[in-house]
């Protein structure tokens, strides 16, 4: 296992089997304690590197589309989760400081096959969060917590950031040294009203010298969003982008496109302007517009409703070559004049996800 923090101490316990969450939540589990471990848990033992402790932390902080609490205090899938914490490692002092404390005892594990903890991907959902002290909270201590724990996970290959409760300058200070070897970076999420600026990407991409791969917020508006995009584009390391919006904050299309989807064409324009600054290496390209309204003129030809997030693709060969992919132009049905345009036509929905 590559990992920089210290090993927990030995915990003496004459039974570990028999302890219950809140006593395993109080301790960390050393590895004196995995000879002990029984039947299926111990053949499905998880050495959690840097990169699963992060996809466990991820997990258990997030705070977008939360499930109800129970109305009792019953511990949902209570074996379930025992199960898989005795078959972990936990070696971690600030992953214990930080995560047992506001995650165990809130998570369903209702999702995992019987038997079977995971190994790479943690599918759990949290159940509640400690209102009264918040992980993402930028007070002295929990900054400092927060940033310690980065800071341990060290080698991280994958990073996915969606609370839109830090600031920006917070952000990259927590993240100072850990954005070197992140490959992929998504702050979904984040911003929907105040998308990423100018100067928090490039000071992302500084310290990102190996990322091949960003998903971000874009405001089509900013009066720096060309901008963005040549830094993006001239990012050389960069082999796929994903720019997240609302229609609102699309852009005006350029006065070239004159056609009958505004939408489809403010897209295309923004697709190729990214790869015109980006000659030479292949690029891909994703957009994907949330609250998109029907163009004007618009009609279901099939009774079927209007999807309203759309997803643009585009790709650039090294020999210059463009494909455009994803959601059709839309014609109103009154311009159709042909088979060809009424296929266009049912092509309409998000095929994306």
């Amino acid at each position: 296992m590559d990992t920089t923090t210290e090993s927990a101490p030995a915990t003496k316990q004459a039974d570990p089997t028999a302890m219950d969450l809140s006593q395993i939540a109080s301790l960390s589990i050393g590895e004196n304690l995995v000879p002990e471990l029984k039947g299926e848990v111990q053949k499905c033992k998880v050495v959690l590197d840097n990169d699963i402790w992060y996809m466990v932390f991820k997990e258990l902080t997030k705070n977008n589309h939360l499930p109800p609490y129970p109305p009792t205090n019953v511990r949902p899938q209570s074996k379930e989760f025992d199960n898989w914490l005795r078959a972990c490692r936990l070696v971690s002092r600030d992953f214990d400081v930080i995560t047992k404390k506001l995650g165990f005892g809130f998570v369903d594990l209702s999702g995992l096959p019987p038997q079977r903890p995971p190994t790479k991907h943690i599918w759990a959902t949290v159940r509640k969060l400690l209102v009264e002290e918040p992980l993402l909270d930028t007070t002295p201590k929990h900054f400092e917590t927060l940033r310690t724990l980065f800071n341990n996970l060290g080698n991280l290959l994958f990073l996915e950031i969606g609370s839109d409760d830090l600031e920006p300058m917070f952000l990259i200070e927590v993240l100072d040294g850990v954005l070197g070897t992140v490959r992929v970076l998504e702050l979904t999420g984040m911003y929907e009203e105040q998308p990423v600026s100018l100067t928090f990407l490039t000071e992302i991409l500084l310290q990102s010298s190996h990322l091949e791969s960003l998903c971000l917020e874009f405001n089509g508006l900013d009066a720096n969003a060309l901008k963005i995009l040549t830094v993006l584009a001239q990012t050389s390391a960069l082999k796929s982008i994903e720019l997240r919006m609302c229609r609102k904050n699309l852009g005006v299309v350029s006065p070239d496109y004159k056609g009958t989807d505004p939408d489809y064409d403010t897209a295309e324009y923004l697709m190729k302007y990214i790869h015109s600054q980006r000659l030479g290496t292949s690029l891909s390209v994703r957009l994907l517009v949330r609250e998109s309204p029907p163009p004007p003129g618009w009609e279901s030809l099939d009774g079927s409703a209007w999807y309203p997030c759309r997803s643009y693709s585009s790709e650039l060969d090294e020999k210059g070559v463009y494909r455009q992919t994803g959601d059709a132009r839309i014609v109103p049905p009154q311009l159709v004049q042909s088979p060809e345009n009424t296929r266009c036509c049912g092509e309409r929905r998000h095929r994306s996800k």
